[in-house]
């Protein structure tokens, strides 16, 4: 009967340091998925307040002529370009309570064959580079887009003509 009771206190000191390691790897689980859902949400935070911004600066375009208007370059180069080159004087700056937002312009040209609105108005095309900053985070977020501005020309179209409308045209994530 003593051998027993000796092999019961045995078996229940693996089982509860059976249920203990259970308990940590649950905890060390658990842990891992939060920071990975912190990491989702910083992401998704950092991506909505860019598109917001893209969505302003587009509107604003439409209403005034841009600034920083930059020759024509690959997404690729503008990634490339250093800390200083993107908060040189041209580039357009703004800051909310979390995020930097450098942006640029880029004049793609105008097409007399798309009409927009009005006979005589066309578009001109332009492709605005948005780079956001989160700095807490050390996270970098590039969008660009592509709108559609009328402008008043007299240019004469010898191809097929469409009628767009004046705004966003397309974008990209990066």
């Amino acid at each position: 009967m003593h051998k027993s009771k000796g092999f019961i206190l045995v078996s229940l000191l693996i089982i509860l340091q059976i249920l203990a390691l259970l308990g940590w790897y649950t905890i060390q689980n658990t842990i891992l998925h939060l920071r990975a859902s912190h990491n989702d949400f910083q992401r998704h935070s950092i991506e909505v307040s860019a598109e917001d911004r893209l969505n302003f600066i587009e509107n604003q375009a439409l209403q005034e002529a841009p600034t920083c208007l930059t020759p024509i370059t690959t997404l690729s180069a503008l990634k490339m370009h250093t800390l200083d080159w993107w908060q040189s004087k041209a580039v357009c700056h703004a800051v909310n309570f979390l995020y930097h937002f450098d942006y640029i312009f880029e004049n793609l040209g105008e097409n007399p064959c798309s009409l927009i609105q009005n006979p005589g108005t066309i578009a001109q095309y332009l492709r605005i580079t948005l780079k956001t900053t989160d700095p807490l985070h050390e996270t970098t977020l590039f969008l660009q887009s592509i709108i559609a501005k009328p402008v008043h020309s007299s240019d004469p179209c010898l191809e097929q003509q469409e009628i767009i409308l004046p705004g966003r045209q397309s974008w990209i994530k990066s």
